[in-house]
């Protein structure tokens, strides 16, 4: 009896797991249900500061291609406008003097004004978001970022002070990060310490 509840209890376990909402996966193609809130950031007061709210963000958001040397560049599934619709508020962007998005010395296949219009057009549509940018100079462009920054002043319903604001403040806006050498937006402290990426015992990789 104990043997047959045991299977009875696995087998049931394996149709829940099967039968479960897949709207995120690594498919390319996102599909939300019908009651997704697209617009969550509805609920938060306006008086929060942003810094006091939990962003979901991606890493190295635009890397959806890779080149003639594999798939290694890249980190991303879904479009930029499906990462935005899935409730992603934090972008990780690399970027060249000429606009380039990259990442490492792989080209993404856009720029940082496109990408910009894509948050835009996204945040026109739900006024009560906000999309914070990290902007990273990138390789050997370091040094070089007052085009990439004169471009981005450019653009309207931007945060480029260096105070952060609250979410009644932030919403319809993107909320510049500051990066090394690219200086227009909140500051920003690093959290990684020296070796945190390296695995010295294998055993112990969580």
């Amino acid at each position: 009896m104990t043997k047959n509840l045991l299977w009875a209890v696995l087998l049931a376990s394996l149709f829940i797991a099967y039968s479960e909402d897949k709207s995120f996966n690594d498919n390319s193609q996102l599909s939300l249900p019908q009651s997704y809130n697209i617009n969550w950031m509805k609920s938060i007061d306006n008086n929060k500061i942003i810094t006091a709210i939990t962003i979901p963000g991606t890493h190295d958001a635009m890397a959806l291609h890779g080149s003639i040397f594999g798939d290694i560049a890249i980190c991303q599934a879904w479009s930029l406008a499906d990462q935005l619709r899935a409730g992603i508020r934090y972008l990780d962007l690399r970027v060249k003097d000429n606009l380039e998005i990259v990442h490492g010395i792989v080209s993404q296949q856009t720029t940082i004004t496109q990408v910009l219009n894509t948050v835009q057009n996204f945040l026109n549509q739900y006024k009560t978001e906000t999309v914070l940018i990290r902007v990273k100079p990138e390789g050997n462009h370091k040094n070089n970022v007052a085009e990439v920054q004169k471009v981005i002043k450019s653009l309207l319903n931007i945060w480029v002070k260096s105070s952060v604001p609250n979410m009644g403040e932030a919403r319809g806006k993107v909320i510049l990060l500051q990066k090394n050498e690219f200086k227009l937006g909140i500051p920003t402290s690093g959290t990684d310490k020296s070796g945190d990426y390296k695995v010295c015992d294998y055993d112990k990789k969580s």
